[in-house]
């Protein structure tokens, strides 16, 4: 598309053409037969109107307009009468060039005669570039893309590593516009959130997916680890605790608490027998609209006996948390297919060589960000914060589940099923769907039995588009979809 405006151009005139020359070998050229000289009425001097000295109007002093003082138009000192004045009022920019222009934002908050501009959250809005690529992530034969924020360097559109104004680093993309089609996914891991600043759309298709959610203990993009071995807490300021081991030699005590996903989890209890704690969602104050942007914790580890040549022995892994992301888009964000960012499942308590270990806590689930003046939200999309679920404990029957990862679903994630009745205990679910908090883990009441870990609290999702209403679809299509897990505000403007 072309457009052409503003344009204007400077015609030296052909004398021949407008009367002020001679054609060859003719007469001049004048404007009337049979009348007077050009550019005079009939007995009167040439430039000069009868009866009125030369240079003036009738009746009117020289230099000045009828009824006007010298210097005035009317009503209007010091400017000619009719001269337009760029203003913005009420959300609608008079510039004086064209029809007036109704600013989606409203007017720009410094008083200045323009449409308000869009700021994003947490980033410079120089990211937003005007020679971005376009992205598109297309399945190839039920494929898509992964993407590393650790390093942070995409090979088809510019990626820059910056800091937020808490110092923390996030990993930006800058494009133009961004597409997930059907059936294709783009998988997000690494040790930094993802920011993707587009000057255009970003647009799921139904059946596609954005994935940044953890897997058992490998946490998404900028979430923390559970806990391990020498390291029993879950990681991150809301890590989990790890459990308490039990008096017995060779029995364990519970499986540790996890952190909720923006909020703190509780260690478990030093008591034998009894389940890792659930972890609980954060506060609004602590959520603070995803500035900066960040992530819950990991689950704690369910303590286990075992060699110390075996990196994991039976102790129950705590689950990472899951990852943070911000989308900020000029245009508009179009969701049709899914956000995944749920935390990981606690690990499961292990038998090795007759030693039973507690169940790990589930992670927390991950933070989404998404701004733009507007948000559609289709009845196939949507996005799911849910914690991940509790790892089951051993038993003298072997080895017990994992818990749910909480991108598997849009509701709470299951905890991982005991080995056995005997010593074993089931993991407790996650908050996701319309639930907040993570279930404690379950307990044994026999002697020297394991507990469950606990499940992870849910995430959060903030969406800011131009009014901050909120988007149709969006509560319904989110998990956790209740207050306290999800909130609206309008986008930032300057």
């Amino acid at each position: 598309m072309i457009v052409a405006g503003g344009c204007s151009a400077l015609v030296s005139p052909d004398p021949g053409r407008l009367g002020g020359g001679e054609d060859d070998g003719g007469p001049p050229v004048t404007l009337m037969d049979g009348g007077p000289p050009p550019g005079t009425d009939s007995g009167v001097p040439p430039g000069a109107d009868a009866g009125v000295p030369p240079g003036t109007d009738a009746s009117v002093p020289p230099g000045t307009d009828a009824g006007v003082p010298p210097g005035t138009d009317s009503g209007v000192p010091g400017a000619d009468a009719g001269t337009c004045v760029p203003n913005c009022s009420s959300g609608v920019l008079d510039a004086c060039v064209g029809p007036s222009q109704r600013c989606s934002l409203g007017c720009a908050l410094d008083g200045s005669p323009r449409c308000a501009e869009m700021v994003p959250s947490n980033v410079e809005p120089s990211l937003w570039r005007a020679d971005a690529r376009s992205l598109i992530v297309e399945s190839a034969g039920g494929g898509g893309l992964s993407f590393d924020t650790t390093m942070c360097m995409a090979r088809m559109v510019d990626s820059l590593i910056v800091r937020q104004f808490d110092t923390t680093e996030v990993c930006v993309l800058s494009v133009r516009d961004l597409t997930i089609r059907r059936g294709a996914t783009l998988t997000v891991r690494g040790s930094r959130p993802l920011v993707v600043m587009a000057t255009g759309d970003v647009t799921i298709e139904e059946g596609g997916v954005l994935d940044v959610s953890a897997r058992g203990a490998v946490p998404g993009p900028g979430g923390k680890p559970g806990g391990a071995r020498g390291a029993p807490d879950g990681h991150g300021e809301h890590g989990g605790g790890g459990g308490t081991r039990g008096r017995a030699p060779r029995l364990d005590d519970g499986g540790g608490g996890e952190k909720a996903a923006a909020g703190a989890g509780q260690a478990a209890p030093a008591a034998r027998r009894r389940g890792g704690a659930g972890g609980r969602a954060l506060t609004s104050a602590e959520v603070n609209f995803l500035m900066p942007l960040h992530t819950g914790g990991g689950g704690g580890m369910g303590p286990g006996g075992g060699s110390a040549s075996d990196p994991v022995g039976n102790a129950g892994l705590g689950g990472g948390a899951g990852g943070a992301l911000q989308i900020s888009a000029q245009g508009t964000v179009r969701l049709a297919g899914v956000i995944l960012a749920g935390g990981g499942g606690g690990g499961p308590g292990r038998s090795v060589v007759q030693q039973w270990g507690a169940g790990g806590g589930g992670g927390s689930g991950g933070s989404v960000l998404i701004e733009a003046p507007e948000i559609v939200v289709a009845d196939s999309g949507g996005v799911t914060t849910s914690g991940g679920g509790g790892g089951g404990s051993a038993s003298d029957s072997g080895t017990a589940e994992a818990g749910q990862n909480g991108g598997e679903t849009f509701e709470r994630a299951n905890g991982g099923r005991r080995a056995g009745s005997n010593f074993g205990a089931d993991g407790g679910r996650s908050g996701g769907g319309g639930t907040l908090a993570g279930e404690g883990g379950g307990s044994n009441n026999r002697t020297g039995a394991n507990g469950g870990g606990g499940g992870g609290g849910v995430g959060c999702v903030v969406y800011r588009n131009a009014d901050g209403t909120e988007p149709a679809g969006a509560r319904d299509g989110t998990s956790g979809s209740v207050d306290g897990a999800i909130y609206f505000a309008p986008v930032m403007v300057r």
